[in-house]
């Protein structure tokens, strides 16, 4: 009866996404079209940053880190560029790409799809209310968005936002601007070769690497790590995977899934410590008017 009844809420879960994700699609191409973009840009760049979200959602779940993100050099505008040429793709075009950019990819850490997948599979696995989950979550965020608004706003004004923390204050509002002036300065024709070629080779890769992963037991090496090696995710949390990966290699090998098991509640101890330690030193910073510390894995 249980799982009868979670199924059919997955069910609704899946056909409210689907409709949400439709409406915020329409939404999108209706802007886009204001915007003076074609139907096939605005088509491509929306199904490129989709795919980048559902790869963001399945990088997360297949390799367990919290966060991923992959360095600036290639976005939807880098991909319409580089296969059409710049000449061939209206100024305005690429302006609301980038605008696009702005809102959704200015920074890859805060896309919600891999934090809305897995927990809404823990919540399937826990038997709680899938709707009232997801209810939850989006309210959470929309709550989060419309307080960092305000409390962002009171502080730039407050302080002068060049004298808060860089990346936030001036590295990120600025970086789609600067990326887009670039682009529209530069008048090569035609897409790039080397560039095509680049992405070409990328994906034959990773289809190699896939297919040994999947098919020969003893290979060992996971695509997933070709693809993140060069990433500010990995350069931040290399060493805490590291850790945790021998760690679990030797207790399996040396104390087999009994110990395995014992030693979970540890190691989830460890991860809720962390949080814990990043809310007491926020409640002191707040209470003693201190700034600068780095929480989480630092750069």
């Amino acid at each position: 009866m249980k799982r009868a009844l979670a199924t059919r809420l997955v069910c609704i879960c899946e056909i409210a996404a689907e409709k949400a994700l439709g409406c915020i699609t329409g939404l999108l191409l209706l802007w886009d079209k204001l915007f003076g973009m074609s139907l096939l840009f605005s088509l491509y760049s929306l199904v490129v940053m989709y795919v980048i979200g559902i790869g963001l959602a399945r990088l997360v779940a297949a390799s367990g880190l919290f966060f991923a993100a992959w360095s600036a050099e290639w976005l939807p505008s880098d991909a319409i560029t580089q296969v059409f040429g710049n000449v061939n793709v209206p100024a305005s075009t690429r302006t609301g790409i980038y605008f696009q950019q702005a809102m959704f990819l200015s920074d890859r850490r805060t896309l919600a799809m891999p934090f809305y997948t897995d927990g809404l599979r823990m919540g399937a696995l826990g038997g709680l209310p899938l709707g009232k989950l997801l209810a939850a979550m989006v309210g959470s965020v929309v709550f989060a968005m419309a307080l960092s608004a305000v409390f962002g706003l009171w502080l730039f004004h407050h302080h002068g936002a060049i004298n808060l923390l860089e990346e936030s204050s001036k590295v990120i509002p600025t970086w789609c601007c600067n990326r887009l002036r670039e682009n529209l300065q530069d008048t090569r024709g035609g897409g790039s070769p080397f560039a095509l070629g680049c992405q070409a080779s990328g994906a034959g890769i990773m289809v190699l690497l896939t297919w040994l992963h999947r098919t020969f037991l003893w290979w060992r090496l996971s695509p997933v790590g070709y693809l993140m090696g060069r990433s500010p995710a990995l350069n931040r949390v290399f060493l805490s995977v590291f850790i945790g990966w021998l760690a679990n290699s030797l207790m399996l090998r040396y104390g087999g899934l009994r110990l395995y098991r014992r030693a979970r509640p540890f190691f989830v101890g460890l991860i809720l410590g962390e949080f814990a330690s990043v809310g007491i030193w926020l409640v002191i910073d707040a209470l003693m008017g201190l700034h600068g510390h780095d929480f989480f894995p630092a750069p």
